[in-house]
């Protein structure tokens, strides 16, 4: 059994920093966080280890306006992941790890990708 992570005031996980634990129950851990704009908000710990929650929603609409194609990416990636968790295994895969795969021919039999994020 991998050993209990101990959460810390101060820690961060993306554009959140952890303020003070809210609530243990038993669907676990949840924390007062602030965001790098400075709004405060109550999450679950989970879904900060697991990024589903990066940061604040006003902070995820400026970054998404910057990069529509980013976005894209990410979608693209979120559903890999998310069948990769379901099925028991870890996704290790950056970003640019996976658009360097999705975007190379096919190994196998040379053909290009069918489908590309980018449009």
């Amino acid at each position: 059994m991998p050993p209990k992570i101990e959460y810390k005031a101060g820690q961060t996980y993306s554009n959140w920093t952890l303020l003070e634990e809210y609530v243990q129950n038993k669907s676990g851990q949840r924390w007062l966080c602030v965001c790098k704009c400075e709004k405060q908000r109550i999450i679950d710990i989970a879904n900060l280890k697991d990024l589903r929650s990066k940061s604040c929603l006003s902070c995820s609409r400026k970054e998404n306006r910057k990069d529509p194609a980013l976005v894209s990416w990410k979608r693209y990636i979120k559903g890999y992941a998310y069948d990769a968790k379901r099925r028991g295994y870890s996704w290790e895969l950056s970003l640019e790890q996976v658009k360097n795969i999705a975007t190379q021919n096919c190994n196998y039999c040379g053909i290009a990708p069918r489908y590309n994020p980018l449009g």
